[in-house]
């Protein structure tokens, strides 16, 4: 696993000899500036994972440093520990406010400075880490909101094309209760052979049931289909609308999730009356 970057900004000898020191033994890689201007680019150029930013430094001070550092899009995200004298006037308010995360009074206790440092970089990594699995979750989302538009508009079409065949199939096609023999669905050419002027007023007053020429015919032709499952260019004498007789063939299938009838059919009449 690779190094932790942290960037000292700090201007006394010492106190740079001292950090560097602990930071180094603990595996840290440390970069240091003695100064707020040229901490700016260092921290843009190394990305450290942290930053210690002493207040009190030659130039800028650390506030300042602090804001532009906050201001920088490469470098904002960066946790920033101020470090402050007890001799300074330390505003810890001001501190929080241009962006710092926590600060350690001098003379530095290396142990309370590691705690803050092993601190912050947790935070630090559980933060990236949650905007990471946001990221991975938001292009999760997308990439399936487009799978289901995609989804979507094909079985649309794949509706409409249906819906078109439905209604345009030059054989009657219709759908009707087991039990009771209601129409529940019919197509242009279903309505046409049974005489009605439109779906609606076929779905309406038409029952298969009541409109056998022969009413045992229907029972014996439910029963069969129930036992096998379907009956394939099976010939039925019924009444239209008018009273009209009629012969249709009939390709017919048993439905059983749904308990209908699904037949296709075309008039067989002048074949039968020649």
């Amino acid at each position: 696993m690779s190094k932790k970057k942290i960037l000292l900004v700090e201007d006394t000898p010492e106190t740079i000899d001292i950090i560097r020191k602990v930071l180094t033994n603990n595996n840290y890689d440390v970069f240091i500036s003695t100064d707020g201007e040229s901490a700016i680019p260092k921290a843009e150029m190394n990305l450290p994972n942290l930053i210690l930013l002493d207040i009190l430094m030659p130039g800028i001070d650390g506030y300042e440093t602090c804001k532009r550092l906050k201001a920088n899009a490469t470098t904002k995200d960066i946790p920033i520990i101020f470090m402050s004298a007890l001799a300074e006037a330390f505003d810890k308010v001001k501190a929080f406010d241009v962006g710092a995360v926590d600060y350690v009074i001098k003379p530095i206790n290396v142990q309370e400075l590691l705690s803050r440092i092993n601190t912050h970089l947790s935070i630090n990594q559980l933060q990236q880490d949650l905007e990471e699995a946001n990221k991975k979750l938001e292009q999760t989302v997308a990439q399936r909101t487009q799978a289901l538009t995609t989804t979507s508009r094909i079985l649309h079409l794949n509706e409409q094309k249906y819906q078109f065949l439905f209604n345009n199939l030059l054989a009657g096609v219709i759908f009707t209760d087991v039990e009771t023999g209601l129409l529940l669905d019919c197509n242009k050419k279903a309505v046409s052979i049974a005489g009605y002027n439109s779906k609606e007023q076929c779905i309406a007053e038409y029952n298969f049931q009541d409109n056998f020429v022969d009413p045992k015919q229907r029972q014996y032709f439910v029963d069969k289909i129930i036992e096998a499952g379907k009956l394939e260019k099976y010939e039925l004498n019924i009444f239209k609308k008018d009273k009209t007789k009629i012969w249709i063939e009939a390709y017919t299938y048993f439905n059983k999730d749904n308990n209908w009838l699904e037949s296709i059919f075309i008039d067989i009449t002048d074949r039968k009356e020649a």
